[in-house]
């Protein structure tokens, strides 16, 4: 049977609602919170999906994880979009080595 939605309980969920999410909750019941950022010189955005931090990797037998992640987008913030694409690639493929890729893989960057 499916579990309640308990509006007090936080959990991750795609922005559009689909899969699990969209057979127990109705979608456009659902409330989003908006934020202001301040946009400056240099700032970099980043959006994901969770493919690329899920992925495991063939030396450890893990995922390669959230705080990894964020460490390589931080580490390699202050070289071009184009450099970092090509530092992202070549992580998420050197991690993945011989595995097959288990999500999809999507990072989508921008530079103010």
């Amino acid at each position: 049977p499916a579990r309640a939605w308990n509006p007090q309980h936080r959990h991750r969920q795609g922005i559009g609602g689909g899969g699990y999410i969209a057979k127990t909750i109705d979608p456009s019941k659902l409330k989003f919170t908006n934020h202001i950022v301040t946009l400056k010189k240099d700032l970099c955005i980043y959006l994901s999906t969770d493919g690329y931090m899920d992925q495991f990797g063939t030396q450890v037998r893990k995922k390669f994880g959230t705080q990894t992640f964020k460490e390589l987008l931080l580490k390699n913030q202050h070289l071009s979009m184009r450099k970092q694409k090509e530092l992202i690639a070549s992580a998420h493929a050197e991690w993945k080595g011989s595995l097959m890729q288990t999500d999809d893989v999507l990072v989508i960057g921008v530079k103010i």
